[in-house]
């Protein structure tokens, strides 16, 4: 009797343990079903259909475990915007600084979300040799490529672009305005006192203003932590 009790406490462990198993199983197969749903709904409204983008995304995600540069290249210069965009992103996280001159390029296709994926994918490699074209892309004339651009600079942490940070400021789009406050901040180490949603051009201007001197004292501590990079 007591061997037949402990028999059926012992399946029955066994049981909860794996119903816990399986269970864990599908929250977590539930999980990705729920990602993919959602990344085919961003891009439904976008002209896409859902199948076509749940397989573009698998592609890029296949060539970019393989880190195939001219696989991921090739889609970035393909007919197929959201593949192309993906592809940037794929080709900066595969290769590094290898994927310069592809991100570049990228950077002057006639699509802005590539432009923007490009800047988004040159500030991921980490390289100061990235910056020229991101200040160049800080003027491009969509606000969502200007926001990126200056996003990827607060990641590679030029000083050369404060001052075009600073302007940026000004930009008449929140996002621009927001993204390049936060580089500045990354650029420098300090939080600057500027409200990016300020609706007063002469208040914004003021904070501007005190943002611009509080770089420049910030400009010796930079100083010395470039110094421990070398």
């Amino acid at each position: 009797m007591i061997a037949a009790t402990a028999e059926r406490s012992s399946r029955t462990r066994t049981g909860s343990a794996g119903h816990g198993h399986h269970r864990a199983l599908v929250l977590w197969g539930g999980g990705a079903v729920v990602a993919v749903v959602f990344f085919a709904w961003l891009f439904w409204g976008r002209g896409g259909g859902a199948e076509g983008v749940s397989a573009g995304a698998a592609e890029v995600a296949r060539l970019e475990r393989k880190k195939d540069a001219a696989g991921l290249g090739s889609m970035m210069t393909g007919g197929d915007t959201e593949r192309a965009a993906l592809a940037a992103g794929a080709l900066a996280r595969a290769t590094g600084s290898a994927a310069l001159p592809a991100l570049h390029a990228a950077l002057a296709d006639a699509r802005p979300d590539v432009r923007r994926a490009a800047a988004t994918g040159l500030g991921h490699t980490g390289d100061r040799a990235a910056a020229p074209a991101l200040l160049k892309a800080l003027a491009d004339p969509q606000a969502p490529v200007r926001a990126a651009a200056a996003g990827a600079l607060g990641r590679v942490r030029p000083w050369d672009a404060v001052d075009p940070l600073l302007k940026a400021l000004d930009d008449e789009d929140l996002a621009v305005r927001g993204a390049a406050a936060d580089a500045l901040n990354k650029i420098a180490g300090v939080r600057l006192q500027f409200d990016p949603g300020q609706v007063s051009r002469v208040e914004r201007r003021k904070a501007i203003a005190k943002a611009r001197q509080t770089m420049a004292m910030s400009k010796p501590m930079y100083d010395e932590y470039e110094k421990t990079r070398k």
